[in-house]
């Protein structure tokens, strides 16, 4: 009987390992050719920002620090965010980041993440309405991976709705929070051996 039981007991064990062992091998993350490296991002298509108050396009390019490791789950980029217009249409990120994370090879999750005490600052239509650090609920962020060898690139596709933001009131949308924000876009990530983004290596999803 005990060696019955103990024989069971193993069998389990082994087959919690082996549900465990594909687990672990199904994480996906971006992976890098080198052991360390520096991403970058570019548009491919225009960030596209709108609340009741209007819409704007803007440009985005982003960068992180560097990456101690070959591979990630978790991408923290430094956007920089231009927009046609001026001041009535501006996108000012505060030392606030955007975090790309994989949750399948084809498939993630963007959060916007700030410093205390600070929001994203937007600008639309001289309406000032501050975003705060947030992971939107309802969001697509999907992933392609491009290219070969050294200029293996991911296209990261993104529409979040229902983006939170506040709004002062008066001639903007009624004084408060509210939820009816989008955020849509499609950007190159690139990966680089050097910050300076000369020396490219291969990115991709696995």
């Amino acid at each position: 009987m005990r060696q019955r039981l103990f024989g069971a007991v193993v069998g389990a064990l082994v087959i919690v390992g082996a549900f465990a062992s594909v687990s672990s091998a199904a994480a996906a993350s971006f992976q890098f050719e080198g052991n360390s490296a520096f991403v970058k991002t570019s548009q491919v298509t225009v960030t596209t920002f709108a609340t009741p108050a209007g819409a704007y396009k803007c440009s985005e390019s982003a960068s992180s620090q560097e990456i101690p490791k070959p591979s990630v789950e978790t991408l923290t980029l430094s956007p920089s965010i231009s927009c046609p217009g001026g001041a009535s249409k501006s996108w000012v990120m505060n030392g606030c980041t955007e975090k790309i994370t994989t949750v399948s090879t084809g498939s993630g999750i963007l959060a916007f993440s700030c410093p205390e005490g600070q929001q994203i600052s937007a600008y639309v239509n001289g309406c000032l309405l501050t975003i705060p650090a947030q992971t939107p609920a309802s969001q697509t962020v999907s992933f392609v991976n491009k290219g070969s060898g050294t200029t293996r690139s991911v296209e990261v596709k993104y529409s979040i709705t229902g983006l939170t933001y506040t709004s002062p009131g008066g001639a903007c949308p009624s004084k408060g929070v509210h939820s009816d924000g989008t955020f849509t876009g499609t950007m190159s990530l690139k990966a680089y051996k050097n910050s300076a983004g000369t020396i490219q290596q291969g990115v991709w999803v696995q």
